[in-house]
């Protein structure tokens, strides 16, 4: 049995440039991942108003409609990104998952946002384990478990941006609309949900809410 040399240890360690390039992709994929993942939490008193919504189809839409195939494609996805070329599945993923997010702006009904969400669950169920599987060829051992914490920053980026960059948004409505930049813009910029968050969206779109109680 052959004994590995401190050399040739170090020598299969080193991580290419590459594969820096490949994390560094991934993580901005996962980033959009999440972007898109959460635009319609954010929006959720503007899209009940306009739409009509209960809370029990805000619900649905929310959590049954994206994880119904989110989950339920995840492994069949694992085994074909075992098989076939990850680099197109993701490919298509994103294409995917970004083609039904802007179809969820473009919807009607409960029923036309649902099936937009299931889309969106269908793509994003494509995008996490061919990652996996690339990280681990670009990646040795001893570096994986440190590539895989830099591509988890995806969501924490992707959720701050995808929030900070919707109410943003809002604020620009706000703006449009002859009421400036109100303090209650600013701070829904940094910290988008809560009270604040539903008092923007309540001054915004002219509609009354409470939060325990207390009108916002």
């Amino acid at each position: 049995m052959s004994v590995e040399t401190p050399a040739v240890a170090a020598t299969r360690a080193r991580v290419s440039g590459y594969s820096i390039y490949v994390l560094a992709v991934l993580l901005v994929v996962y980033t959009f991942n999440f972007i898109d993942r959460i635009v319609l939490g954010v929006l959720v008193p503007p899209i009940k108003l306009e739409l009509g919504l209960t809370d029990t189809q805000l619900g649905l839409l929310g959590g049954t409609a994206f994880a119904l195939f989110y989950t339920a494609l995840g492994i069949p996805i694992g085994w074909l990104a075992d098989r076939v070329n990850r680099v197109w599945i993701m490919t298509a993923a994103l294409g995917l998952w970004s083609l039904f997010t802007a179809a969820c702006g473009l919807v009607t009904s409960f029923t036309q946002l649902f099936f937009a969400r299931l889309g969106v669950g269908v793509g994003e169920a494509g995008g996490v384990a061919p990652a996996y599987s690339l990280l681990a060829d670009y990646f040795p051992p001893e570096q994986r478990a440190r590539a895989l914490s830099v591509y988890s920053f995806g969501i924490p980026i992707g959720s701050a941006l995808g929030a900070a960059s919707i109410s943003t948004a809002v604020c620009d409505c706000n703006r449009t609309h002859g009421r400036g930049f109100s303090p209650d813009c600013m701070i829904a910029w940094i910290v988008p949900s809560g009270p604040t968050g539903l008092r923007l969206f309540s001054h915004t779109y002219g509609i009354s809410l409470k939060f325990g109680g207390a009108r916002l």
